[in-house]
């Protein structure tokens, strides 16, 4: 028990003295401490912010959660003139047997790192920080979140319960088609 009691007292100390290290880098790089008291940031995470260009409450509150979680960018379609384009500019280039490489290569979707990427934060909880920093800085106030919160919870609600109507609408609309008796000749 006592061996324990110390590997624990050890792992706590390392822990300490690494988030010690990166609130001083965190400082170093400019981060405010108003950014710092948004529930859910670690100093590693502080300290990433920082390192890009995310510094005050503002610039945090200025992001959208896809700017912390990343996002996958969609290839637009390739149509047939824009086949032909490419098609022609490969000839042009020397390069006209690629066809098939090029497009393969302009399908994939493309993906984008957030700033937080690494740290697990889903994109809920990183909505809720960037509200949490919209109303520290005023941007706005806790009742419009808690309204807006409101009004999109009823919103579901109504959907949610137009689609049930619906599909029990086309449930027994399925079930007096298979009860209705033959016609008689």
């Amino acid at each position: 028990e006592e061996t324990a009691e110390e590997i624990q007292n050890r792992a706590r100390d390392h822990l300490d003295r690494e988030n010690a290290a990166l609130s001083e880098k965190r400082v170093a790089l400019g981060v405010s401490d108003a950014l710092a008291e948004i529930k859910g940031l670690t100093p590693a995470m502080l300290v990433r912010l920082g390192e890009n260009e995310i510094k005050s409450l503002d610039d945090f509150a200025g992001c959208a959660t896809d700017d912390l979680t990343g996002w996958v960018e969609m290839p637009p379609k390739l149509t047939a003139a824009r086949r032909a384009r490419e098609r022609a500019q490969r000839a042009r280039e020397g390069r006209e047997g690629r066809e098939g490489e090029d497009r393969r290569n302009a399908s994939k979707p493309i993906k984008h790192d957030g700033f937080l990427v690494g740290f697990d934060i889903a994109a809920p909880e990183a909505e809720t920080m960037i509200m949490t920093a919209r109303v520290a800085a005023g941007w706005i106030t806790q009742a419009e979140v808690d309204e807006a919160k409101r009004a999109l919870a009823e919103a579901q609600a109504q959907a949610q319960a137009e689609i049930e109507a619906e599909a029990e609408a086309a449930e027994e609309a399925s079930a007096e088609t298979l009860i209705e008796p033959p016609a008689q000749l």
